[in-house]
């Protein structure tokens, strides 16, 4: 959604049902949905969710994840600057946070090892069988999921537990995160593979804080760089899904 300027959102883990959809990773498996436009997302989330409580304006915390806006150049953090002070108008408390004390390379490793060793356990006898033809950055991903031992996976297990009892709290029932949705815009066609890996690792380590929480994240197309688009996200606590479609359309509303 971020690469494409369009409008993207992630629920909740489990708040959309996943009958005959086929598994990856069921720890992080789940429903998302991308539109042209923040009303067309919540219709969306209308039809696929269900009920929950919402209390308008609710949200009154933002906070800014240090290490996830260290990941970006100069020129991309200037140019998501001019759309701070509009957001943070909607907000009466305002923070910039450490929220991984090992930083967030830590957190991608947890979310790698895990769904890796998911993937193999799901799909790894079938490969093996099978022998199926992959390109070569799928093939390696295949080949380390093979390497993965479930011990390792159980250890992360109890990493994502308490990464995720902390999001939980820290967002309580007022509370967004805010970050980039990626680290910087579309990679180009004839980029190296060097290049790629780079560009995948950094995205993880933004993307998997909604994973490893199993929280809900809308990414708005808010900016763009040399006609390039990038989003930005907000990620609220689990179970806001209705919630955080209905502010972002509100707030897109009045943005624009």
């Amino acid at each position: 959604s971020s690469y494409c300027g369009i409008y993207g959102f992630r629920p909740t883990h489990d708040a959309v049902s996943l009958e005959g959809c086929i598994p990856l990773s069921k720890s992080f498996d789940t429903v998302g949905w991308m539109a042209n436009d923040a009303e067309t997302l919540q219709l969306i989330g209308d039809v696929l969710l269900e009920d929950e409580k919402t209390d308008e304006g609710t949200y009154r915390k933002l906070y800014y994840p240090i290490e996830a806006w260290g990941l970006l150049d100069a020129n991309i953090r200037t140019a998501f600057s001019p759309l701070m002070s509009t957001l943070e108008e909607k907000f009466d408390d305002i923070k910039w946070l450490t929220i991984s004390n090992q930083g967030l390379q830590e957190w991608a490793e947890t979310f790698r090892i895990i769904q890796g060793t998911e993937i193999w356990e799901e799909h790894g006898e079938w490969i093996q069988q099978v022998k199926p033809t992959f390109g070569q950055a799928i093939a390696g991903r295949f080949q380390t999921a093979s390497t993965l031992k479930r011990n390792d996976a159980k250890r992360c297990v109890e990493i994502q537990k308490k990464i995720r009892s902390f999001l939980y709290t820290l967002l309580d029932e007022d509370g967004l995160i805010i970050i980039p949705t990626a680290h910087n815009v579309a990679p180009t066609l004839n980029a190296n593979s060097n290049a790629l890996d780079e560009n995948r690792l950094k995205n993880m380590q933004l993307t998997c804080i909604a994973g490893l929480g199993g929280l809900p994240q809308i990414t708005l197309p808010l900016t763009s760089i040399d006609n390039k688009p990038i989003g930005l996200s907000l990620i609220a606590n689990h179970g806001q899904d209705k919630q955080l479609l209905e502010w972002s359309t509100k707030f897109m509303k009045s943005f624009v």
